[in-house]
């Protein structure tokens, strides 16, 4: 009988499923790029090797910088990595953005050959060997999403110009990553200018390191990528050192310390003790431990998937109430044959079983027949995403537990929404049926 009905109006039948397999691609395709971002990151962040972190707290103080650095970052990183115990290594950061100008060629007659190319870059300062002990694999460092694979180094190590207080002598050392290379056509030996403000200073590239980063939303705003040694991009920046009364202040402000720990550490839990003695002696200071990185990830993408599934729910609840109401018609339309049928003695639960199987049934269908597109869509949506911010990732994690998860999800709002036919259909009255037989 539930065949037979459904089978009555071909029509109501196709565009009821078409309505739900909609609402299931749109919430599938949301879903799945929430949890391929969620992936990537916290894949990121394990593979990272930074057991733990030190980043700004609160401004001013004690071991806290002006707007958002840690002031002398040299120092507490020295200063932490004197614990031999449980401190492997630690690796003063600093990432900014910085302007940067192509060096014409000169040629024999002293005239430049190219139009130099300015822009902007994303530049990381860094203790190249402390650097080094954070590489995954020894040539891959992650920072947050964005992938660094190098094959060249530094050719200096350590970092010379911090010391006697920023008065050592400059590298002039800088890695460029390949986007930056080729946009800039910069091979080793090249020359550029970094700068913050009119001040240049020129850098000789002396390597270049592979990066996911393709153009996109990045391209918009920074040219490539950039690495040179910590002090130095400290001082074109003038977040060095500072003149108070007539003597120089150091003030080594950096970004982040980057922690890692030995793996025969002692205790239970030895991030977490570590973090807590860290915390104590830099109240000033935010220490995460690793753990703590992937529950702050973990919340942030729960909001993005409630925000995605908010977006999707005004679908789903369209949908399932254009089922409910095809249903409802298909009700009144039967109203005769729901009144005969009770007239011959099908109890008011039959009737409300047949109800709400059928619109069930619809539902099912729907929800099965929208994981296809739903797949195809968090595809095309995930390498979209991808594309617009510019970097070379698959954001897409079209999970079993995702599509069970959408399943039950979707169910369970269509059998909510098929109460309303089915409760229609049991609470008729016989006579009131009854009445509209021709």
């Amino acid at each position: 009988m539930i065949i037979h009905n459904l089978l009555r109006h071909k029509g109501r039948t196709i565009m009821s499923i078409v309505s739900v397999a909609i609402s299931t691609a749109l919430l599938v395709s949301l879903l799945s790029v929430a949890e391929g971002i969620w992936q990537n990151t916290s894949r990121s962040v394990l593979a990272s090797g930074e057991d733990i972190l030190i980043v700004p707290d609160l401004p001013g103080g004690s071991g806290a910088g002006s707007l958002g650095s840690i002031s002398n970052g040299h120092k507490i990183a020295d200063d932490i990595k004197s614990d031999t115990t449980n401190i492997s290594e630690t690796s003063p950061l600093y990432g900014t953005l910085l302007k940067i100008e192509q060096v014409g060629e000169i040629s024999s007659d002293n005239t430049v050959n190219t139009e130099p190319k300015t822009g902007g870059v994303l530049s990381l300062g860094v203790i190249p060997e402390r650097l080094k002990k954070f590489l995954v694999n020894g040539d891959t460092y992650n920072l947050d999403m964005i992938e660094l694979k190098f094959d060249d180094w530094f050719e200096t190590p350590g970092d010379p110009h911090y010391e006697n207080d920023f008065t050592g002598p400059w590298t002039y050392e800088v890695l460029v990553d390949d986007y930056l290379a080729g946009k800039y056509q910069l091979t080793i030996g090249s020359n550029i200018n970094l700068s913050i403000g009119k001040e240049a200073h020129t850098f000789t590239v002396a390597g270049i390191f592979k990066t996911n980063l393709k153009g996109g939303y990045f391209e918009d705003f920074i040219d490539g990528f950039t690495i040179l040694h910590l002090s130095e991009l400290q001082s074109i920046l003038g977040e060095d050192v500072i003149t108070k009364d007539n003597r120089t202040v150091v003030i080594d402000y950096v970004k982040t310390i980057a922690i890692s720990l030995k793996s025969e550490s002692e205790g239970a839990n030895p991030a977490d003790d570590i973090a807590f003695g860290l915390q104590e002696k830099y109240p000033l200071l935010d220490v995460i431990t690793l753990g703590e990185q992937l529950e702050r990830l973990e919340e942030q993408n729960a909001m993005t998937r409630v925000f995605y599934t908010a977006i999707s729910l005004v679908s789903i609840i369209i949908g399932l109430l254009f089922v409910a109401c095809i249903m409802l018609i298909s009700v009144y339309e039967r109203i005769n044959e729901i009144g005969i049928l009770r007239a011959i003695g099908i109890s008011r639960t039959t009737i409300f079983k047949w109800v709400i199987l059928e619109s069930l049934m619809l539902i099912i269908m729907g929800i099965l027949i929208g994981f296809l597109p739903g797949y195809v869509g968090s595809e095309l949506l995930g390498a979209y995403i991808s594309e617009d911010i510019g970097i070379s990732e698959d954001l897409t994690a079209f999970t079993p537990e995702l599509v069970v998860w959408s399943f039950l999800g979707m169910l369970g709002i269509g059998t909510l929404m098929s109460l309303i036919p089915a409760l229609r259909a049991s609470t008729m009255k016989i006579t009131n049926a009854v009445s509209f037989v021709r």
